[in-house]
């Protein structure tokens, strides 16, 4: 049997390794940390939530 990282067997084959902390970002536009990037705009520093992006585009359609 073969030793190292990619040898090591788990309980659960299909869950990757590690220690289990998700990964989390910070919303540019209310600051709040979040852990899904689902139906979020930009990169970097300009990156917004959902809820932000949400709120933009409700805000120029009722500009415009």
């Amino acid at each position: 049997m073969s030793s190292g990282i990619n040898s090591q067997h788990t309980d659960a084959p299909w869950k990757p390794r590690g220690l289990g902390h998700s990964v989390t970002w910070r919303c540019g536009g209310c600051h709040q940390n979040r852990t899904s990037t689902a139906g979020s705009k930009g990169a970097g520093v300009k990156k917004r939530c959902s809820t932000c992006v949400a709120a933009a585009e409700a805000k120029k359609a009722g500009m415009g």
